[in-house]
């Protein structure tokens, strides 16, 4: 997390695909993600 720019590039490289609790597990998204726009570590 100490190097964070909040870029985005590791979300494209993330293999994993949890379902998203959010959407009570009817879609799946990446294991890394950001809850909301103003969530980014900048």
């Amino acid at each position: 997390m100490d190097k964070c720019i909040a870029c985005g590039e590791c979300t494209k490289k993330c293999p994993g695909k949890p379902e998203d609790p959010f959407n009570e597990g009817l879609v799946k998204r990446k294991a890394i993600y950001v809850d909301y726009p103003q969530a980014v570590p900048l």
